[in-house]
This record gives C-alpha cells, structure tokens and sequence, in this order.
C-alpha cells in the first residue's frame, strides 16, 4: 500500500514538474516576443513588402513571358486562376491578368530588363529588412553593405523562383483531375474513387502549398540571419510559418468579407494588401523567434526594448572608459595641478620622526 501511495505521489510530483518547465519556458517565449518588438518590427517589415512587391511582381511576370507565349489557352487559364488563388480576394481580376499575359508575348525582354533593374534594389531592402529584425531575434550583429546585397540578391533570385512553384501547386489538384480524365487512369477503381473525392484533393493541394511555404521559410531561416544555423535548429519555425500560412491564406478572405467589407476602390485595396503583409510578417518573424528561443536558446531581453537601450546608453555614459574618451575629444585642454579652491584644501600631514617611531606630539 505504502509503495503504491509513493508511487502515485511521485508521478504527480513528476506531472506538476512538467507543467511547471511548459510554464515557465512558454513565459520565457512570450517575454522574448514582446521585449524583441516583434509585432512592431512586423509593421516595419509589412511597409518593406509592400513596396518589394511590385519588383518581385515584374521579375515573375517578366520570367512567365517566356514561357506563357507557348501555352496553351487551357494552361493559361489554369496559370491565372492559380495567381488569384494566390493573393487576397479581390487584388486581381481575370481581364486585368489577360491583358497582362497578351502584353508579355509582345514586351517580355523590355519587362526583364526593368524587373532585374528594380528588383536588384527593392528586393535587396526587403531582405535587408528582415535581417534587421532577425538581428534583434538572434542578438547578432549587421553583415556589411557588400555582404548584405549578396545575401539579398540570392533570397530574391530564390524568392522569385518559389513564388511561381507556390502559384503552380495551389492548382495540383485541377491538374490532377485534368491528367486522370485525358489518360484513361480515372477507369481503375481506387483512382477513379480519388480523383472524385473533393476531400483528397483539398488535402492534396494543402499539404503540397505546405511543403512549399516550408521550403521558402526554411530558406529564409538559415540564410538570412548573420549567424551559422543549421537546419535541425530552423526547421521547427519554418514548419510553423508554413502551416500558418496555409490557414491564413484560406482565412483571410472571409476576414476581409466579414471585418474589411466596407473598404473598396484603390484605397481599400491598399488597406487590405497591407493588413495581408502585416500579418505575412507576424507569421514570419513567430517562426523566427520559436527557432531563436526554442531550438538556439536565446533568452528574453530582461525589459523591452527601449528600456534596455536607455539603460545601456546610461552605463555607457557612467562608464570610465566613456568618461576618459569625453576629456579626450574636449580639444585636449590643460588642467591646472592645484584646483580652483586651493584654499580650502588642507595641506597634507607630512609624517615627522615622531610619528614614524609611534610617539604622539600631539600629546605634548
């Protein structure tokens, strides 16, 4: 009886340890996310996308040039419907994207040559951007000018090649649907069952935009950051991004129809991109920061981060050595060896022979 009691009372004691380590570490993640200002950065970070946009939007368009020319009407119409799937409800239309395509067949070199030009900076600051807020994250500091163009040129150049795979992957299933029904496939019983199974193909087309958005963060995750980090310690928060991405990709157009109704025209379009990228970048820098404090174990800052900026600039003004590099860029000014008030300093007790044998003088 007595060991069975013992037993019992020490699997709750080991329970109550459990919870208390999920507590504590949840505490400890909360505090890092608030004191980095993470959902300010993601407001900076959100502006960024917006205005990396339109040169991510040419350098991908400017690259289906190529190729669009040679489709046919059936995978062009796939094509666009997949680009509105892959934006917020409303941002593009099926004339607008067909007048796009037929422009493209006539004017893709003269659309290269732009893209490359504007995406070489408005990519690069959106890449700087984020290393910014990673900087912050994982507590490193800055690359230099060159090193942070090269990084950024390569993420965009990867960005612009993933952004066409995530479009092409959110019309799987349709493609599916088309190859089985033109092959002679949808005859067998189990694929016939399949393919005509709405479930599946959802489930194929959610997991597919998954392995996708993972890859694309996982990217991010381990180039970005200005520190070595492998991929056993970023894999977690890319994972999480992605699969908040999918939901939020599914969500976001019955938030805009139920809470952003009334926002219409080209104002409310730019209101919604903005809300859209604003919470892209949540989703971003979360990942981010479950990959800092989880996997790289970096902690809290102990206050926020204003707080612990005035009070390193404080210690730092307190500090000796800011103290002498103060007198040293005063203009090298001479200083007097006796103060101003000389006379109210007493002259120094010089010891006599007395004192230095232990006999007092004063005594006498």
């Amino acid at each position: 009886m007595q060991i069975g009691a013992q037993q019992q009372s020490g699997q709750k004691h080991a329970k109550r340890g459990i919870f208390k380590r999920i507590f504590k570490r949840s505490a400890g993640f909360i505090n890092k996310f608030n004191n980095d200002w993470t959902m300010q950065s993601a407001g900076a970070l959100a502006y960024n996308l917006m205005v990396a946009i339109v040169p991510i939007a040419l350098a991908i368009i400017a690259i289906f040039g190529f190729t669009v020319g040679v489709l046919d009407p059936n995978a062009q119409n796939q094509l666009i419907n997949g680009i509105e799937k892959a934006f917020p409800s409303g941002s593009f239309s099926k004339e607008i994207l067909q007048v796009v395509f037929t422009a493209l067949k006539r004017n893709a070199g003269f659309l290269t040559i732009l893209a490359i030009l504007t995406s070489i900076f408005g990519g690069s600051r959106l890449f700087i951007a984020i290393e910014g807020c990673f900087d912050i994250t994982y507590r490193t500091y800055p690359r230099g000018v060159i090193a942070q163009n090269i990084m950024a040129i390569l993420m965009m150049l990867l960005f612009i090649v993933l952004v066409p795979l995530m479009v092409f992957v959110s019309s799987v299933p349709a493609l599916m649907l088309s190859f089985v029904q033109n092959t002679g496939i949808n005859g067998l019983p189990l694929i016939a069952q399949l393919i005509n199974n709405s479930f599946f193909l959802g489930a194929v087309g959610v997991v597919s935009g998954i392995v996708i958005s993972w890859i694309l963060f996982e990217a991010i995750f381990f180039v970005v950051p200005n520190q070595p980090i492998s991929f056993k310690n970023s894999w977690r928060g890319a994972l999480l991004s992605a699969i908040l991405l999918e939901l939020f990709l599914a969500l976001f157009p019955l938030y805009i129809t139920h809470f952003m109704g009334s926002y219409i025209g080209t104002a409310g379009f730019a209101v919604i991109l903005l809300v859209f990228f604003y919470y892209f970048a949540v989703i971003l820098l979360l990942g981010a920061q479950v990959n800092a404090y989880f996997a790289e174990h970096i902690q809290p800052l102990p206050n926020n981060l204003a707080a612990v900026l005035r009070d390193a600039t404080i210690k730092h003004a307190s500090s000796p050595a800011s103290a002498s590099d103060s007198a040293a860029s005063a203009g090298h000014e001479t200083v007097s060896p006796h103060p101003a008030n000389e006379k109210n300093v007493p002259e120094p007790v010089r010891p006599t022979e007395d004192s230095v044998s232990g006999i007092d003088t004063r005594a006498s």
